[in-house]
């Protein structure tokens, strides 16, 4: 993006500065001089952007800086330029503030509008000093009153677009709070805050596109917490959700973070192992299985423990989904079968 003070030489030296040189406004050497002051300018802001100092700021942009130096920069020019030449530039000051529009705070137009009309101001003291045969006191007091009338009505009108922008800032940052969350409760479950059933399912046919695309290995575990309705018939349904949350928190913090450990449905969880062979899956949920049996529930009681019993299948190439959650459903009932609170491998 080209600064605003490239923008002001290009203006001044190509269009503006040549007409007022062409109508003996402003004498080609003064001209020549402030084009080669903005050529260090601008030289100075690409130097400091393209080192990254400007990260260090609180304004990155130099949005500020770059709009002082270019109302500088024609305020400057208008003592050199004649009494009739003189508001053209002021004019072009102005436009300079509307730079500002979408960048500044109502406090940052303040200041450049202070600046810009201090600036006229000392200018006009400039040449009351030193060139008084050059100007016109009372034209040059009108000008700098319009011209703080007008940099009032810019200050007005970019503060009420700043005070927009704000607006909207803090109404997209709501929107896509208000997005995220219903992105989650889409893929998440209500009770136990970890992946629901159709997030599992669309993830497992992503997975196992990938598995047939690249060859990767492709595991599944379905775990099922062992007496969990005798857990809600003696300790209520209440006890029954702190379980069911406590199993899903320690189950989803305990697997890698490329694998999905979500709710099934009831008191059973899924887990989606990817790039991970029979082998791997058992090291996993003997992991799993060994934490939630581990688990301590001081709310329900202090020698209250529950355990899990999984089941669990590797994918074969080309394999419909639901024929692996059966196969693996089978080591889940097998594992029931054999007393519970084990890993059994349907093959």
């Amino acid at each position: 993006t080209r600064s605003l003070c490239d923008w002001s030489s290009d203006v001044c030296s190509s269009d503006l500065g040549a007409v007022c040189v062409k109508l003996d406004f402003l004498s080609l050497t003064v001209l020549l001089a402030f084009s080669a002051l903005v050529y260090v300018v601008n030289g100075t802001f690409y130097t400091v952007i393209r080192s990254g100092l400007n990260l260090r700021l609180r304004d990155p942009s130099l949005t500020l800086v770059q709009m002082a130096a270019a109302v500088v920069h024609f305020v400057g020019l208008t003592f050199f330029v004649s009494s009739e030449g003189r508001a053209v530039f002021l004019f072009m000051s102005i436009v300079v503030a509307l730079y500002g529009t979408f960048r500044l705070n109502t406090r940052e137009f303040i200041l450049i509008s202070v600046v810009q009309s201090l600036s006229y101001a000392g200018v006009v003291a400039l040449l009351y000093q030193y060139r008084p045969e050059a100007m016109n006191i009372r034209q040059e007091i009108l000008l700098w009153v319009c011209l703080s009338i007008v940099l009032s009505q810019v200050v007005m009108i970019g503060g009420y677009i700043s005070h927009l922008r704000q607006k909207m800032q803090k109404q997209n940052s709501e929107l896509e709070k208000a997005v995220q969350t219903i992105h989650d409760m889409a893929i998440r479950d209500e009770l136990t805050g970890v992946y629901n059933r159709r997030f599992l399912m669309d993830t497992l046919n992503q997975e196992k596109a990938r598995s047939d695309r690249n060859g990767f290995a492709l595991s599944v575990c379905i775990l099922d917490i062992d007496f969990f309705k005798k857990v809600n018939d003696t300790y209520g349904h209440g006890a029954g959700d702190e379980v069911l949350k406590l199993v899903a928190k320690a189950g989803s913090e305990t697997l890698r973070v490329n694998d999905y450990f979500g709710r099934y449905g009831g008191e059973e969880f899924l887990m989606v192992l990817t790039q991970t062979s029979t082998e791997g899956a058992i090291d996993g949920a003997q992991r799993v299985r060994r934490i939630i049996e581990a688990l301590k529930f001081p709310d329900i009681g202090e020698d209250f423990k529950v355990t899990a019993s999984i089941g669990l299948a590797q994918y074969t190439p080309k394999e419909e989904i639901a024929a692996v959650i059966a196969r693996a459903d089978t080591g889940l009932y097998k594992a029931k079968e054999n007393g519970r609170n084990q890993v059994v491998c349907s093959e």
